[in-house]
């Protein structure tokens, strides 16, 4: 793991693609933490370059309701109830970006709803990926997928088995089956 910077730091060297992981306080991110290192994640979406959307960053996450877009700013930093970590894959580049940024605002928009099932049934055993509903860290692997960045030469070994058995991951596997780098946010 990188250096911890503070959210001031790190956020001009987000990118559209990279991921927001969470160790959050409660019961339900305290069971899913008793598998994986972290609860919850979500993937950046920049919109600099729109509509006059002047810094803006926002996320793309799998909450009860479905899908949503919500700003960053919003949910970093971490408000005493757990813990924010960056992850930047290795392998994001700006055609990655533009194809992550159309289809997770397209999911968004089209209502995809939340994948209740999957998420208890990958808690006790691995499940395969869904295109009809996602929950968090499957939303950010199938658009990692669909955008080229979940490349062999870019995978573990745990990665490429599960790219390859179409599985999809808890949060904690992304930075264990994507080569990139991890950097905590602090206040």
């Amino acid at each position: 793991m990188e250096t911890p910077k503070t959210y001031k730091e790190i956020r001009p060297l987000l990118r559209t693609g990279d991921c927001v992981l969470w160790q959050s306080r409660g019961l339900v991110p305290w069971i899913i933490q008793r598998f994986t290192a972290y609860s919850h994640a979500a993937l950046v979406v920049r919109l600099d370059e729109y509509c006059g959307l002047k810094d803006r960053i926002f996320l793309v996450e799998a909450v009860s309701k479905g899908l949503v877009l919500s700003l960053l700013s919003g949910r970093i930093p971490a408000t005493g109830k757990g813990r924010a970590f960056i992850f930047q894959p290795r392998t994001l580049y700006g055609y990655s970006q533009d194809k992550i940024r159309s289809d997770a605002l397209t999911a968004t928009a089209r209502g995809v709803g939340y994948d209740f099932k999957g998420l208890f049934a990958n808690v006790f055993g691995r499940v395969s990926t869904d295109a009809k509903r996602y929950f968090c860290s499957e939303v950010v692997w199938r658009k990692w997928d669909m955008a080229g960045v979940l490349r062999y030469d870019n995978l573990t070994e745990s990665g490429q088995a599960a790219l390859k058995a179409g599985q999809a991951p808890r949060p904690g596997d992304l930075p264990l089956w994507v080569n990139g780098t991890a950097r905590e946010i602090v206040k």
